[in-house]
């Protein structure tokens, strides 16, 4: 940049140039005068200086602020991406939050529907005791009554020990002796005893739901010789007795053959030991065993026996 002179320092110097022919005291006052405008000069540039120095401090100072403000803009952008990635963790751990919320959402939904399922089977469950007990305490209450029908009509027979009843919780026993429905050794039912027969038929006819098994049982006794050809033992002399009562019941009372069974027990199912002539004819019978429905449903799951 380039420097003026200054309005007085001129004023000074023109007229010295001009006054080359000056007496000695007048250059002695230019010479003072100049003095003091140099002095003046002096005093103004150590003025400057002073700002410049002052100028100078000032940049320093601010300088060292921006410097400062600089390391507070970087602490702060620092603090700003820790903050940033905080809020990226926070926000991931959000999201996986929400993620576990839905996922333990659809969770509690298949635990409720599983719920609702278990009880809609318990309900059926409980359906399904309520109306097996109803049915038990229905059969019980037919068994009973069946039970006392049987005694009513029968009670001759069973007053000449011919007839005995038994009672169960699932099955009542109607047992026959041998001596009024067969000859010893034979197989034809005695006409005679027919009505006995038709007693215990007309009770069974009004039993659908029952299922009947007719045993043959026997004594010890071998068949005697002169039967052999017709009787080659007990489980056949039981068979069939047992057979041609069955038939009598099916032919004269309409009885359902697909809820009825054949069964010979030979000598291997005594009342009584088979040790006196009494106790063998005791044990020489036909069984008539009525069985309750459910017994039949179970027989039929394990066995496929038509409904």
């Amino acid at each position: 940049m380039k420097k003026t002179i200054p309005a007085v320092i001129l004023s000074v110097l023109i007229p010295a140039f001009a006054l080359t022919n000056c007496t000695s005291e007048q250059m002695k006052a230019q010479e003072q005068t100049l003095k003091l405008v140099v002095n003046d000069l002096k005093n103004q540039l150590e003025a400057e200086r002073a700002k410049v120095k002052d100028l100078q401090k000032q940049i320093n100072d601010l300088t060292q602020q921006l410097n400062a403000e600089k390391d507070n803009v970087k602490k702060l952008q620092a603090q700003a991406a820790q903050n940033k990635q905080q809020f990226e963790a926070e926000k991931t751990k959000e999201a996986d939050l929400f993620k576990r919320i839905n996922d333990l959402t659809r969770q509690l939904a298949a635990e409720r529907t599983k719920e609702k399922g278990l009880q809609r089977q318990l309900d059926a469950l409980n359906r399904q005791i309520e109306s097996q007990t109803a049915a038990a305490e229905k059969e019980q209450k037919q068994n009973e009554a069946t039970y006392n029908q049987l005694l009513r009509s029968l009670k001759d027979e069973i007053k000449k020990d011919e007839v005995m009843i038994n009672k169960y919780q699932d099955a009542l026993t109607i047992n026959i002796a041998e001596r009024i429905l067969f000859d010893f050794g034979r197989a034809t039912i005695k006409p005679k005893y027919y009505p006995v027969l038709d007693k215990v038929g007309k009770i069974l006819q009004s039993l659908p739901d029952k299922f009947i098994q007719i045993e043959g049982h026997t004594d010890n006794v071998p068949i005697a010789k002169d039967y052999v050809w017709k009787f080659p033992n007990n489980w056949a002399l039981g068979a069939m007795r047992a057979i041609n009562v069955t038939t009598y019941f099916i032919d004269h009372f309409k009885i359902n053959p697909q809820r009825i069974a054949v069964m010979s027990f030979s000598k291997y199912r005594p009342l009584v030991p088979n040790t006196t002539p009494a106790n063998r004819a005791k044990n020489r019978r036909i069984e008539i065993v009525i069985l309750n429905k459910s017994l039949y449903q179970e027989m039929e799951r394990k066995h496929g026996l038509p409904k």
